[in-house]
Order: C-alpha cells, then structure tokens, then sequence
C-alpha cells in the first residue's frame, strides 16, 4: 500500500493510498490506457474465433468423410449382395467391402477424437487497476501530508512554514 500525495500549485491537498498495482494516472491516460486494453482484447477474441472455427471446419470434413466412406462400404455391399443373388461372384467385393469398412470407422475415431480436443478458453478482458485523477492535480513523490508544500526536493510540514516566517 503505497501513499499518494496530490500536488495543486505546490501544495498537498490530498493522500491517497493506493494498492501497489494500482497505477495512478490522469483521465486522458486512463482512456487511452482503455483503448488499448480494448483493441488487445478484440485481437484475442478474434484469434480465439478462428481457432474455433478452424476447429469446427475441420470436424465437419472429418464427418463428410466419414459419411462418404460408410456411404461407399454401404454400396459395395447392395452389389456384393445382387452379385449373389444372381448366382454370381461376390467373392471380388469382399475384400473391397472390409477395405471401406476400416476406411468409414477409421473416420468415425477420427471424428470422435476431434470432438474430444477441447477448445481454448475464450478469452476474458483484462484491465490493470488504476486510479484517474483529476488533469489539474500532480502526483508528488510519497511523504507528504495534506497542507505540506513541495519545494521540488522535500515537503515542508505547516510547522515549518509558520516557523519561518
């Protein structure tokens, strides 16, 4: 905790105590300060977004494939059974039908493993602790209590000053 005090025309008029991650800083800095914090957050966000869905995208071709592959084992199997029935041959379409079929569940584990990753946290907004003050007020080096005045290399107490005189 660190004490503050606010210089007007060279003279303490206020202490403030402020944590030690608290920047103090003048309204114009807090605003820019903001705007930046801002403009990270957005670029994050965006990032964040893409990943997302270049994730998604990328479960979705997983799935047409998937679909295609089982789509093809399905087809070899309806002509290996006409073959069949025909009295002909489907002995060819066997070897053809377990190929597609370890194809199809291969791209289905593919599919369930992409849906297992999970996706990055969204990102949250982040803003340093800190206290604006007033444009007319300068921050002074810590030390001093309300009523002292500054002489550019210490504070001298209301004591002092009515002693000198």
């Amino acid at each position: 905790m660190g004490h503050i005090p606010l210089l007007k025309d060279g003279v303490v008029v206020n202490v403030i105590e402020l944590d030690d991650d608290c920047a103090c800083v003048t309204k114009a800095v807090h605003k820019e300060m903001s705007a930046s914090e801002e403009a990270d957050y957005r670029k994050r966000l965006d990032a964040w977004r893409q990943r997302g869905q270049a994730h998604h995208e990328e479960i979705a071709a997983a799935k047409r494939k998937a679909f295609t592959e089982l789509g093809v084992a399905n087809a070899l199997k309806v002509q290996a059974r006409g073959e069949s029935r025909g009295n002909g041959n489907a002995d060819p379409f066997l070897r053809r039908i377990l190929v597609a079929d370890k194809e199809a569940e291969a791209w289905r584990n593919k599919v369930a493993e992409l849906q297992a990753k999970p996706l990055p946290p969204k990102p949250k907004m982040i803003r340093t602790k800190r206290w604006f003050h007033p444009d007319d007020v300068i921050v002074g080096p810590s030390g001093g209590n309300i009523g002292d005045r500054w002489d550019g290399k210490r504070y001298i107490m209301l004591e002092e000053q009515s002693a000198d005189k």
